[in-house]
């Protein structure tokens, strides 16, 4: 599975990363932390090439482009993506 995170608070975003990174160190079980940013505009970039299966968002990520609007630009690109 696929993830991407977006978290303004930093040690937020590593703490967030970390834990599933070894989750899928320890399951074995193919998750991929393919990005994790502080920044919403680079989630609307890879959306333009790329998707993953799951994205976990933060609502108030200090931009004019919220973890709302995100997840509803996410939802246009991919219908059946798990946002959390």
């Amino acid at each position: 599975m696929d993830i991407v995170i977006c978290e303004d608070d930093r040690v937020q975003l590593e703490r967030t990363k970390e834990i599933i990174e070894n989750y899928a160190m320890m399951e074995d079980n193919g998750l991929k932390v393919l990005l994790a940013t502080t920044n919403p505009h680079d989630v609307l970039a890879f959306l333009q090439n790329e998707k993953a299966d799951c994205y976990f968002l933060d609502i108030d990520l200090q931009d004019e482009v919220t973890g709302i609007t995100l997840g509803s630009k996410i939802r246009e690109n991919d219908p059946i993506a798990s946002l959390v």
